[in-house]
């Protein structure tokens, strides 16, 4: 499932979910996932052959960068994901580091930049790492949801449970990735016009929740 080259057009909505949702029907039409109409959707890699569980509805979370140009926003998606690998599931956050212009010349250590992510949920505040391998090693060769852009880069933090039901029900919820010592504080990512994840269809989907309130490593 290419999504890359399938699709290569650019944000222009107005509202980032509209846009997501209409390139996610098509997906999901071409892909062979099975939906159940819940917001949730399960397929199986075609090259590892472990089974996703995805929420179809991320948060959209953004941030405006003026000073790159007028009416420029860097935006952040996040949704639950579940890796099952012959009964062994693991937690993910899945989603896209983006931007409205192509920021990949800016960017060229973008990699090392989206490494870390600091979430504030509430009265809560999770910090989430990625290694280099994260995507081989959770067994992610194809993309649980199509990237907004050309530009986009996907993202992939360990988890558990407890982490996503109490990140999807957060009424005050702002990102930042992780910074140098002695970098210049950005400004931090917050919810796009009213955008909230509904992870209550995918936490009911899975796995019950359990003890195990470790992270999915």
């Amino acid at each position: 499932m290419e999504f890359l080259s399938r699709y290569a057009c650019w944000f222009s909505a107005v509202d980032a979910r509209v846009w997501f949702r209409a390139v996610l029907a098509g997906a999901i039409a071409t892909s062979g996932c099975a939906t159940d109409g819940t917001g949730v959707v399960q397929y199986q890699d075609e090259k590892t052959a472990v089974t996703v569980t995805v929420a179809t509805t991320p948060v959209v979370l953004a941030r405006e960068v003026p000073m790159l140009a007028v009416n420029a926003r860097d935006y952040l998606n996040l949704t639950a994901i579940e890796v099952n690998r012959t009964g062994q599931r693991r937690y993910y956050f899945f989603g896209y580091s983006w931007s409205t212009i192509d920021r990949r010349e800016q960017d060229a250590d973008s990699a090392a930049r989206v490494a870390g992510l600091v979430l504030k949920a509430d009265d809560r505040v999770l910090t989430l790492n990625m290694s280099p391998r994260e995507f081989e090693t959770a067994g992610l060769v194809t993309f649980p949801l199509p990237p907004p852009g050309p530009g986009a880069r996907p993202v992939l933090y360990p988890a558990d449970r407890a982490m996503l039901a109490y990140v999807g029900a957060a009424e005050v919820l702002s990102a930042e990735f992780s910074r140098a010592a002695g970098a210049t504080p950005a400004e931090p990512y917050r919810p796009w016009n009213g955008s909230a994840a509904d992870f209550d269809s995918f936490l009911g989907r899975t796995a019950p929740l359990r003890a195990d309130r470790a992270t999915s490593r």
